[in-house]
């Protein structure tokens, strides 16, 4: 492992609080700090760490709002001028605009965006796992040292991510598209129920909790990230609209052909999404499975599929307490879920393809 950078965070929300507990997992010195005294305490508390003396820090991560993210890293980098700097804001071009200007510190700095969150903000959400398996964007600039991405690259490998990198403008564009606009979608669905009784949304099913768990997202950190994204979050908003005046016009039409095509086109969209979290896209086959409801037959089932040779790549469970049976769903490669398919059926399984 070597000698490991130590590492200061500023902000001690969801995501500083989060990176400090999986770096120092994996055996970082940690520190880390907070203009509110609560939030750091409770984050010092979960590392289980002293305030310590000043360091002389190698890594400085810059986890604060949007809008305050330059006036910390331009104080930093006076307290640290040797430092390397990230932020993990979600916006990244008007900030490297910035840093642009800054002759020194543009050496030294390399915009991130971990593709991980969660609802709960504050250091009360933050996990050690927060990152394990999601893509982490890094946004270098022509300019940017192959060491400086070396060493980032290492350090949010550490948290257990995978790296992607793409241009400030190009992070923008996508996440406008990926998380600003679904974020949007789901504030005003879920402000669309403030006139409906309690009693009466008591009878909603899980889409609707699907669909509105975005709305729980704190607005003073929107409020930043909207702002600071705007021209491509405005563009996004526009093509979404123009989408909802065709459903609107084609339902006062009564134009079945044209609303079929919408849905169609969100089947089309939807299954484009990779089934794990930051990972590329991958076309899976299904196998159901029909089991009878007795200890065991879950693990008997993989068994088997160890005896095939075959890789599960996920897999759904479907059982109510008291149903005799239960229906499980692997998803495999083509080739896996044909060579199951066959020994199963050898062995008395009940299959279906799905």
């Amino acid at each position: 492992m070597g000698n490991l950078p130590t590492v200061k965070i500023q902000g001690a929300g969801l995501i500083g609080t989060s990176c400090a507990l999986a770096l120092k997992q994996f055996g970082y010195r940690v520190s880390i700090y907070d203009e509110n005294p609560a939030a750091q305490a409770l984050a010092r508390d979960l590392l289980n760490a002293q305030l310590e003396s000043e360091l002389e820090y190698q890594v400085v991560i810059v986890a604060v709002p949007v809008s305050e993210v330059l006036s910390v890293i331009k104080s930093e980098y006076s307290l640290n001028p040797k430092s390397i700097f990230l932020d993990v804001a979600s916006t990244k071009a008007e900030l490297q605009l910035e840093i642009e200007g800054l002759s020194e510190l543009r050496k030294r700095f390399l915009g991130s965006h971990p593709m991980a969150g969660r609802e709960v903000s504050g250091p009360t959400g933050a996990r050690a796992d927060l990152f394990a398996g999601r893509a982490w964007i890094i946004t270098p600039t022509p300019d940017t040292p192959d060491s400086l991405i070396a060493k980032v690259t290492e350090l949010i490998e550490a948290c257990g991510a995978t790296v992607y990198s793409m241009s400030p403008t190009e992070h923008d564009e996508l996440l406008a598209q990926i998380s600003h606009l679904p974020q949007i979608v789901s504030s005003i669905l879920a402000g669309e129920l403030l006139s409906v009784s309690g009693e009466k949304l008591a009878l909603a099913g899980q889409g609707l909790r699907d669909t509105t768990r975005l709305a729980e997202s704190s607005s003073a950190i929107w409020l930043d990230i909207l702002n600071s994204n705007r021209d491509f979050i405005l563009s996004k908003l526009e093509s979404f609209g123009h989408k909802v005046e065709l459903l609107h016009q084609a339902l006062l039409a009564r134009d079945s052909v044209r609303i079929e095509a919408l849905f169609k086109d969100g089947n089309t969209g939807r299954s484009k999404i990779s089934g794990k979290h930051g990972a590329r896209a991958r076309t899976y086959t299904y196998l159901s499975v029909v089991i009878p409801d007795k200890p065991g037959q879950l693990g008997a089932l993989f068994s088997e599929c160890a005896n095939a040779g075959v890789n599960v790549e996920d897999l759904s469970i479907e059982h109510s307490p008291g149903q005799f049976t239960g229906l499980i769903t692997l998803a495999l490669s083509e080739s896996d879920a044909t060579k199951l398919e066959k020994h199963l059926l050898v062995n008395n399984w009940k299959v279906h393809t799905t």
